[in-house]
């Protein structure tokens, strides 16, 4: 609700600071080196430290990872045209208009008298610019394959982790294992390890739809049948194949996935040229990051029992997040997941939270009767007053909130923080009324410096991508 847990976990780690701690220079399983060697940075951060704070800091990564994506980004599809006008302008036309005598102006441009060897030099420059413009369109594709790459590192330490919480299912197994390598291990933990990475090595080779059955047959999470955007997860993968292997066009092969997995013909994509929008990417990185959340999510509940209820208040913490990043669609979608669940683990108020944050998201993305069905689905008549002035300022009512913030503020619910920080003022934060009720409370301004107003790249209108609109297809189309 823009309000959380914060005043729990040294304020939910600084509201999900980008390094809650310090991992070690490589530390996911999966890489040429890890594959055959035992990891012994991921092995102490299992065994040394208490289980919940490690798999909150495993989920902190990953979300704060998939969080980098969007301003990257946004200077990957975004930059390329005033990069350009910049370089022709700074290279070719300054300099011309110094050096040599215009003979023509027109709407479209102007026209210069070179001498031999000005000619030389415009060439020389020309080719430079050349350069720049193809290495500018090589960064759609190249953000998407870096995200994918990303992830894929990431998944591989999630699915370590929760391997490493039980080794004893490997009593049952029946494995040939050569005396000479117990020997150089030493210990059977370390060759429980080597296993589980040797069992990493080879799943990460695999397809993601392989991994996904691995994560159900070994982890006891069922991913295709228990999230409706499977299909639009594996897509990106099948994409990104595409690309990895130079492939300009799509494919039959990559239309028949779309039919196995998304349950759509389109069969007509085929021979057509391979797109990477903006837009695409930001809809992808939102899948990932619904994706990532909820598997952490749902392996936490099943294999960490004691600590289950944490798992419903940082799923909260962290959809408060991406709301205050902008990723509302994401945001709504994993909240609207969980506020599903039946568990006894999931505690009135956080499920009171929830709500409210769902509320704000969906408000935000104009779906304003689903919010207030979503509001009107819980009984608030015995709240504290945070909820009642959070209700209020997602509604946009300015003089009920107005009403709430000094009893809010007397009561101990609410400290000027939370009316800086929580999305659910982020509308109110321009409003007079607001903003002088703040000063009256606190004897400041809510904003003690006056910053000038600079929309964000990545938020900025014409990269508005906040539709209930699963990831885009080849031919642009929903799906």
């Amino acid at each position: 609700m823009g309000f959380s847990v914060l005043k729990t976990r040294e304020e939910a780690i600084n509201f999900l600071d980008p390094n809650p701690t310090k991992p070690s220079k490589d530390s996911s399983p999966y890489t040429e080196d890890a594959a055959t060697q035992a990891d012994t940075s991921l092995e102490k951060s299992v065994t040394d430290e208490g289980l919940e704070d490690q798999v909150i800091a495993l989920m902190l990564r990953y979300v704060n990872l998939v969080f980098s994506f969007y301003p990257l980004i946004a200077i990957g599809t975004t930059l390329k045209a005033p990069i350009t006008a910049a370089s022709i302008d700074t290279s070719l036309v300054t300099p011309a208009r110094s050096m040599f005598p215009s003979v023509h102006k027109s709407d479209i441009g102007e026209v210069f008298e070179l001498n031999a060897a000005a000619i030389a030099m415009v060439n020389k420059k020309v080719a430079s610019f050349w350069s720049l413009e193809r290495g500018l369109s090589a960064l759609p594709n190249a953000s998407f394959l870096s995200i994918v790459a990303s992830f894929d590192s990431i998944f591989a330490e999630i699915i370590y982790f929760f391997l490493k919480l039980y080794p004893q299912r490997f009593s049952n197994q029946s494995t040939e294992i050569a005396v000479s390598r117990v020997i150089e291990l030493g210990s059977v933990d370390a060759l429980i390890d080597s296993i589980i990475k040797d069992e990493l090595f080879e799943l990460m080779r695999g397809s993601h739809d392989e991994q996904t059955d691995f994560v159900k047959d070994k982890l006891d999470v069922d991913i295709k049948t228990d999230w409706p955007r499977y299909g639009d997860f594996i897509e990106l993968f099948e994409r990104r194949n595409l690309i990895a292997h130079g492939e300009k066009l799509y494919t039959a092969r990559y239309a028949s996935k779309l039919t196995v997995y998304k349950k759509i013909t389109n069969a007509g994509i085929v021979g057509s040229e391979i797109q990477i929008t903006s837009k695409y990417l930001r809809q992808s990185s939102d899948i990932l990051l619904e994706y990532g959340v909820l598997l952490i999510f749902s392996l936490w509940r099943k294999h960490l029992k004691s600590s289950e209820e944490s798992s419903f208040d940082w799923v909260n913490i962290i959809s408060t997040k991406a709301i205050s990043e902008n990723r509302n669609l994401a945001s709504t979608r994993i909240l609207s997941y969980i506020i599903k669940i039946k568990s006894s683990r999931f505690k009135d108020q956080s499920r009171k939270m929830a709500t409210v944050n769902l509320a704000n998201g969906l408000f935000r993305l104009n779906k304003k009767d689903e919010a207030e069905k979503v509001l009107a689905d819980t009984d608030w008549s015995a709240v504290s007053l945070d909820y009642s002035i959070c209700i209020a300022a997602i509604r946009n009512d300015i003089s009920r909130v107005v009403e709430l913030m000094e009893p809010a503020v007397k009561s101990g619910s609410m400290n000027s923080d939370n009316f800086r920080e929580w999305p659910a003022f982020d509308a109110l934060r321009d409003n007079a009324d607001f903003l002088e009720q703040y000063q009256n409370l606190f004897g400041e301004p809510l904003t003690p410096i006056d910053f000038p107003k600079q929309e964000s790249l990545e938020n900025s209108p014409f990269l508005a991508d906040q539709s209930e609109e699963p990831t885009e297809l080849a031919d642009g189309s929903p799906a």
